[in-house]
């Protein structure tokens, strides 16, 4: 039984495994390196794949042939498939099919038996193969670069993470130096050597540069509060229909004495709409308006709104801005802690202000940092917001069943706009808006 005794506590306790198998990576990867280790030993040339490793000598040919269970998972899944029966998670099926269609294990066979079995399967030349390329312990023992080794770990693990685990930079390490020699303790060494910054309760590490660029984000935002006149004191709408809430947004922009400020909207509140309103009023006031967004398709649709957009990206490639000009950033809570810093520090240099247009309830920042979330939480500024969905307007629907359906829709999108994700997602699905195409459409 998975239960131990505790005569301090004077109890039965089970192992919590949680942290164990969150770690697997690591471990296999730990596994991987040191099995390559010794197979070079031995005299075999290791080829290093995506997912582990192949003995270069061994024909692909021959692989398929022992890769029995595989290729009999691969039939469960075709036959499984050929019923019509469409699975919900592929991997979940491999997994059932592994695990019912397992073959018994043969009793009483001895390790000479089985080589014997095994050796009955193989031509001579797949026999040949087998054979290590060097003799055994020629290969010479290069030094490893654990600088090199661990820098490359660090870059990909941090590419898209502030904060990982610490056994998963080690998975990576082991993966970029699999079979060279050197062991845990001179990786634990060359990891210690860089002082990352680590959570004194778990495994969680983020490094000094991470933190130092969030920090100068909240930091320039923080400090311009209240240091600016107001963009434009005297706006007037210019449209009859704006609502009360897209007029009040509209108006504390404007207002605006803070170096940043930010614009809140969920789906289908009339965000672009309001956007349009600031930009008029900017240009009344006599400023310049830059819009920018994190990717191309936002752009092209901020540019069929009619705003001269361009992507995050150019804009900083190029950094050419016009004199006194407003940068307005839409879904800024896609931009991550990089990019958000080198922007902040283009436009600090010439005192540009900024207007962060996003909401980081829907999105996420694809690369490290959520900058904007960190901004929300911490600089102290108090965002204009709209939270009144229009897009899904159930009186403008033309029966009474549509109109019904169109409020149902929108609790959906109400849903998604809190980031209550799983009950938008149900709430979609039981209107039957969630379609499951057939593999050969889905393309």
């Amino acid at each position: 039984m998975n239960a131990t005794y505790d005569p301090v506590e004077n109890r039965w306790k089970a192992l919590q495994n949680y942290e164990m198998l969150k770690a697997q990576k690591f471990v296999e990867n730990l596994y991987y390196h040191e099995l390559t280790k010794g197979l070079k030993q031995l005299g075999y040339v290791i080829q290093n794949n995506t997912r582990d490793f192949e003995i270069r000598s061994i024909s692909p040919e021959l692989i398929e042939k022992f890769s029995k269970r595989h290729q009999q998972i691969d039939a469960g899944v075709r036959e499984h498939l050929s019923n019509g029966n469409r699975p919900k998670n592929l991997k979940e099926l491999r997994a059932q099919i592994a695990h019912e269609k397992r073959d018994r294990k043969i009793k009483e066979s001895s390790a000479s038996n089985l080589h014997a079995h095994w050796s009955g399967q193989m031509t001579p030349a797949d026999i040949a193969s087998l054979a290590p390329e060097n003799a055994p312990n020629s290969v010479d023992k290069i030094t490893p670069d654990m600088q090199a080794i661990v820098s490359w770990a660090d870059e990909r693990v941090f590419e898209r993470k502030s904060v990982v685990e610490d056994y998963q930079l080690k998975a990576a390490a082991l993966i970029r130096g699999r079979g060279e020699d050197f062991d845990l303790e001179k990786l634990d060494t060359e990891i210690a050597r860089r002082n990352y910054l680590k959570n004194e309760c778990d495994h969680r590490i983020t490094t000094c540069i991470v933190l130092d660029r969030e920090l100068a984000i909240v930091d320039i935002a923080q400090k311009g509060r209240n240091q600016h006149a107001p963009f434009c004191e005297d706006y007037q709408p210019s449209i009859a229909t704006i609502t009360g809430e897209q007029k009040s947004a509209v108006e504390r922009i404007l207002g605006s004495q803070d170096y940043v400020t930010l614009f809140r909207g969920g789906a289908g509140t009339g965000k672009t709409f309001a956007l349009q309103e600031v930009a008029k009023g900017l240009e009344n006031a006599g400023h310049s308006v830059v819009v920018l967004a994190p990717q191309r398709q936002q752009v092209i649709d901020l540019q069929k709104d009619g705003f001269a957009a361009q992507t995050v990206a150019r804009f900083l490639a190029k950094s050419d801005l016009p004199g006194n000009a407003v940068v307005i950033i839409d879904e800024a809570g896609q931009i991550g802690g990089k990019q958000m810093s080198d922007l902040f520090t283009t436009l600090k240099a010439s005192e540009t202000r900024i207007i962060l247009s996003g909401d980081t309830r829907q999105h996420g920042a694809v690369e490290a940092s959520d900058a904007l979330r960190a901004i929300e939480k911490y600089a102290g500024l108090h965002p204009a917001e709209l939270t009144a969905i229009r897009r899904q307007d159930p009186a403008k629907g033309r029966d009474e069943n549509e109109r019904v359906f169109i409020g149902e829709y929108r609790e959906a999108v109400k849903a998604a706009s809190k980031g209550e994700v799983v009950e938008s997602f149900e709430r979609l699905d039981s209107l039957d808006c969630v379609v499951e195409v057939d593999e050969d459409s889905r393309l």
